[in-house]
């Protein structure tokens, strides 16, 4: 399904899930394809955060007109299950450092700042 009648590989294809190229996914809304690894632990998702589910996002009008066919209910459960084996298990529960290491070229660097 992802391959084939889904057509999910045309935008989230290669090894990254995505092909670094903008789609409009409403009129006058274009976005940049994000990749699919991780996705079953990032929501919400779209955009705007208005897709609570991964379910969610494959019944939005943008995704619901790609597939050759319209998928059934139980295509898009598959579709579901798939996404969620995109999930890097290895650093599942890492938590976030409470504090950066001393760098002495970057003293003024903060956890959650830009770099």
């Amino acid at each position: 399904l992802f391959a084939g009648a889904g057509r999910c590989a045309s935008c989230h294809g290669g090894p990254q899930f995505r092909d670094g190229q903008r789609h409009e996914v409403a009129p006058g809304q274009w976005l940049k394809t994000p990749t699919l690894r991780n996705v079953a632990v990032t929501m919400p998702y779209r955009a705007d955060g208005s897709a609570p589910t991964l379910a969610a996002v494959l019944a939005d009008a943008y995704h619901r007109a790609q597939p050759f066919r319209p998928l059934t209910d139980p295509e898009n459960a598959q579709l579901v299950a798939f996404l969620t084996t995109l999930t890097d298990t290895t650093s599942a529960n890492h938590t976030a450092p409470a504090r950066l290491p001393e760098l002495p070229a970057l003293p003024t660097r903060a956890v959650g700042g830009l770099y």
